[in-house]
């Protein structure tokens, strides 16, 4: 049975409708494609939530018709302790929610190495618990790196690019999980993240 650490309570959950990148050449990162619920359903798929009464994929999900998932890639989650870095180097436009991932979590603590080699869980007032695995720090893009900067990427020098990805590397754009079950779980603001210690 794993020992549990505290991390923080979901404050943010959404999905994004259609994948966010948009362009050929000059790919251009859309943010108007996040949609915030007040809960998602997770599947090994993917995500699903509910907006106007009906199920919508999200564009990570493997059944989204535009489907960005990689098999890597179902479930994205990211936390507030590196929001505050980057709106201290980009600016105010960096709000809550605005890299896409589908979990913010209100925290100042900033996840190691060691925290995603092990198992995350997500933990209802009801004592559900929704474990999850296979974590993977989500790489950043270029058009995200351009949006930061507050351009789109052909509008930007390569070693500005080059040094944006750099800082937004290592879980500063977030994290890539998997859920450990293969039944659909629900997921709901105000759960908590819990991370194993050993």
């Amino acid at each position: 049975m794993n020992n549990w650490r505290e991390i923080g309570p979901v404050v943010l959950l959404q999905i994004q409708r259609e994948p966010m990148k948009e362009g050929t050449t000059t790919r251009v990162y859309k943010p108007d494609r996040l949609a915030q619920v007040e809960r998602i359903w997770l599947t090994p798929a993917g995500v699903t939530a509910e907006l106007n009464g009906e199920r919508v994929f999200d564009a990570h999900n493997a059944h989204h018709p535009r489907t960005r998932n990689t098999g890597a890639n179902p479930l994205s989650f990211g936390l507030t302790g590196y929001y505050a870095q980057m709106k201290a180097r980009f600016g105010d436009h960096m709000t809550f929610g605005i890299a896409g991932e589908n979990i913010l979590i209100k925290t100042d603590i900033l996840l190691t190495e060691d925290d995603i080699q092990g198992e995350i869980a997500l933990r209802g007032a009801d004592g559900r618990l929704t474990v999850l695995k296979d974590i993977l720090v989500a790489p950043p893009c270029k058009p995200f790196s351009a949006f930061c900067l507050g351009s789109i990427e052909d509008k930007v020098e390569p070693h500005t690019i080059a040094e944006t990805l750099r800082f937004l590397n290592n879980g500063t754009r977030g994290f890539y999980a998997a859920p450990a079950s293969s039944d659909e779980t629900e997921i709901r603001l105000g759960d908590v993240m819990l991370v194993s210690v050993n």
